[in-house]
């Protein structure tokens, strides 16, 4: 990976400062800021559009919308954006940090040239200082367009660093990741935090299921919705048990606070400046996230006081173990405006915390783009990508044809590690420590074994190779019978359907109860057809251990009764093809032994 570092720094209101840093040169140069309009700045007009997903009049002022037609970012008719308004607006922001003919410019194309003579990405770290504030932060420079397509398109990648006098982290990579996800359902009707689905859940599950699987992931979901109960977790789960990674699952504002000790109800937006139930004034801005009170009213979450939180429990001396990653999946978690720091937004002041990354969601962001995101984001985690790069393979998940791929950013701040890498690297490459173990097998032989012995053990092998190939004509239709995800999830959905009745959740008290058992019955067969598929591809029954603990909440028998059922399915769908129906019932009568040895 190529990185390219560009500090920028505000010269005055209308110009900034660039200095590129890479292993093809260094340089400097001042620049013009995009989106100004006969000296005043549209910035915001800018967020405000990024911040919507359809036009509309009322949302702007007249002197907006005027700016907005002659730049071409809305249709003459006012009722609509351009349908290239992220080109165009991605294009302003490439022509400001790589003018024509500048230094930067040639900076970057030597960098490109580097990255792909090494078959490798280039990186882009933006820094800012955190002494001088300025609307530099508020840029969504991950757009940058350079004419024929978005850099996040080609392979680039992008991280954003925040410069303070502080010693970077240096926390060491890990062999296993503990994630914890923290799933808030709280909302509040009177700042239109509507109350969402558990969904997410589902998509970080189906994310890093493979990594599970292999052991490098292990996942702690918690329904957490009060702050207290978050502090308790943290307080209880250190040494081994530290999360690597916690995942917050829920709403997001940026606003101010108010006052009124009597009040304190918080305001969504920056430019109000009185509150609009006690017209008190109003706090500073900062970002928030949505926890439940006591009370069961909505608990907002200041980003200082999250903050505090995550930096006292961030790292265990004796263990030597720490937090390396918070991903917000929480809308504005990213933001940071008008206000008098660069750490006012939850993400920055995570990182004024000592934090090496975080992940946050610029502007509002829909549901199932999140989904979308956080499904790709780790299960490219779990291949052991770096952080970068899983940003980048969540925003092609999204898709660049969309309006939302460029909300999530990456905040990195981390000595000595490149694009933010939280898998330990093995010394040896995989097929090197294959070849290894092949040649001292074979050493070995040579130097005990007779040549009638040797022949006797090429034949076999021989025998081997051939039962294995018959066996590979009935496993490769096994295994693209389970192979898409979507199909394994619609599978499971018809299996739970067929076996899980109203006596199985009796015990439960609540429907919402209910509904998170039936979907971790559902999440639990999928593990099976997971299991199955695996099996499949490596001719080779697995223990459950791994995921056992999740299937003991259901008796052993409404699992066996399941797969039962899915051999009925498999009978109807190979009906032409008894050998491969044959190989799948084998299979599915291992995992059945498999459950029973928990019983």
């Amino acid at each position: 990976m190529e990185l390219l570092k560009l500090s920028l720094s505000a010269i005055d209101e209308l110009n900034f400062k660039i200095s590129a840093d890479s292993s093809a040169g260094e340089g400097e140069i001042k620049s013009n800021l995009p989106f100004f309009d006969n000296g005043i700045s549209r910035l915001n007009t800018i967020i405000k559009t990024l911040d919507i997903v359809n036009f509309s009049v009322d949302k702007f002022h007249q002197e907006e919308i005027n700016w907005m037609i002659i730049n071409k970012l809305i249709k003459e008719e006012k009722n609509a954006f351009n349908p290239n308004l992220l080109v165009l607006i991605g294009n302003n922001l490439f022509q400001a940090l790589f003018p024509p003919n500048s230094q930067i410019k040639s900076i970057l194309n030597s960098v490109i040239t580097l990255a792909d003579n090494k078959h490798s990405k280039v990186h882009i770290q933006f820094t800012y200082r955190s002494e001088n504030p300025s609307d530099l932060t508020y840029y969504p420079w991950e757009l940058v367009h350079d004419g024929q397509q978005f850099l996040a398109q080609r392979n680039f990648t992008f991280s954003r660093y925040i410069a303070y006098d502080a010693v970077q982290p240096n926390l060491p990579p890990v062999e296993k990741l503990n994630i914890l996800l923290v799933s808030s359902r709280a909302f509040d009707s009177n700042n239109d935090l509507k109350q969402f689905p558990s969904s997410e859940q589902e998509a970080i599950r189906k994310g890093i299921a493979k990594a599970q699987r292999q052991k490098f992931v292990s996942l702690s979901k918690r329904k957490i919705n009060k702050f207290n109960e978050f502090r308790t977790y943290l307080t209880e789960n250190k040494n081994k048990k530290i999360p690597h990674i916690i995942h917050f699952d829920g709403h997001g504002m940026y606003g101010r606070a108010c006052t009124n000790q009597l009040c304190r109800k918080i305001n969504s937006g920056v430019k109000v400046s009185k509150c609009k139930y006690c017209n008190s004034d109003l706090s500073s801005p900062q970002g928030y996230l949505l926890f439940e009170s006591d009370e069961g009213t909505a608990d907002y979450v200041s980003a200082t006081k999250f903050g505090d939180l995550i930096q006292k429990h961030s790292f265990n001396y004796k263990s030597q173990q720490g937090i390396l990653l918070l991903v917000l999946s929480a809308c504005k978690s990213g933001m940071a405006l008008a206000g008098d720091s660069n750490f006012n937004g939850i993400a920055q002041n995570l990182i004024s915390r000592q934090i090496p990354a975080v992940v946050a969601m610029q502007y509002l962001i829909e549901v199932s783009v999140a989904e979308a995101f956080t499904e790709q984001f780790y299960r490219s985690l779990g291949q052991k990508n770096s952080l970068a790069t899983a940003v980048s393979d969540g925003y092609e998940a999204i898709g660049f044809e969309t309006n939302q791929w460029y909300r999530p950013v990456l905040y990195l701040r981390w000595r000595d590690n490149e694009g933010g890498q939280l898998f330990e690297k093995s010394s040896e490459s995989e097929p090197d420590q294959i070849k290894k173990i092949v040649h001292k097998y074979l050493a070995n032989q040579r130097d005990s074994a007779t040549s009638e012995e040797l022949s006797k053990e090429f034949s076999s092998a021989i025998d081997t190779v051939e039962s294995f190939i018959q066996t590979t004509q009935f496993l490769k239709p096994a295994e693209k019978w389970l192979q898409d995800d979507n199909i394994r999830w619609e599978l499971a959905e018809t299996l739970v359907k067929k076996t899980l009745k109203a006596q199985h959740l009796k015990s439960y008290r609540t429907q919402e109860a209910k509904d998170e058992a039936k979907f971790q019955y559902h999440l639990n067969l999928y593990n099976c057809l997971y299991w199955l598929l695996e099996a499949f591809q490596t001719w080779r029954a697995k223990e459950i251990d791994y995921f056992y603990d999740d299937l003991s909440e259901f008796p052993n028998q409404l699992y066996i009764d399941a797969l039962n059922k899915l051999r009925d399915i498999a009978l109807k769908d190979f009906a032409s093809n008894k050998n491969v129906f044959n190989v799948i019932s084998y299979f599915i009568d291992m995992l059945i032994d498999n459950l029973n040895k928990y019983t």
